[in-house]
């Protein structure tokens, strides 16, 4: 199975994906993703509020100064939002990036998705252009 996910600034978001469910966000400079989340049943702008609270966007603050930004990334399920697929590109992705602000998914993974392929377009830097599952680990 082949996923391919689009990348924007959320800054740069003209098509309203911050608003957006089912998509994937991450915090980072060009060199380093510091934090990779989804926003599966609330908005990036929800979990962006959230992350004020929890001391996420303080420890990007606080490791890169005003570098950090947010990228959303726009999941195309071809169809409706499939949440198990969305924590398993989640994890697939926290698993193999390691980002230091995020802790659950960075040594094992419970679970995964054997011969899924995500493809990464669009403002994706520091993300490879593709990530490919090998399963739980």
């Amino acid at each position: 199975m082949e996923i391919k996910i689009k990348w924007s600034n959320w800054i740069d978001d003209k098509d309203g994906r911050a608003d957006w469910y089912g998509v994937l966000y991450v915090y980072g400079t060009d060199d380093e993703i510091l934090y990779l989340g989804q926003a599966g049943k609330s908005s990036v702008t929800e979990r962006v509020l959230g992350h004020f609270r929890d001391g996420v966007v303080e420890f990007c603050n606080e490791v890169a100064g005003d570098r950090w930004r947010v990228k959303v990334g726009y999941v195309d399920f071809g169809g409706d939002i499939d949440h198990d697929l969305l924590d398993d590109i989640e994890s697939l992705l926290i698993f193999t990036v390691k980002p230091r602000g995020n802790i659950a998914n960075t040594v094992t993974r419970p679970r995964g998705r054997p011969g899924l392929t995500v493809i990464h377009r669009g403002k994706r830097r520091p993300l490879p252009e593709r990530h490919n599952d090998p399963g739980p680990l």
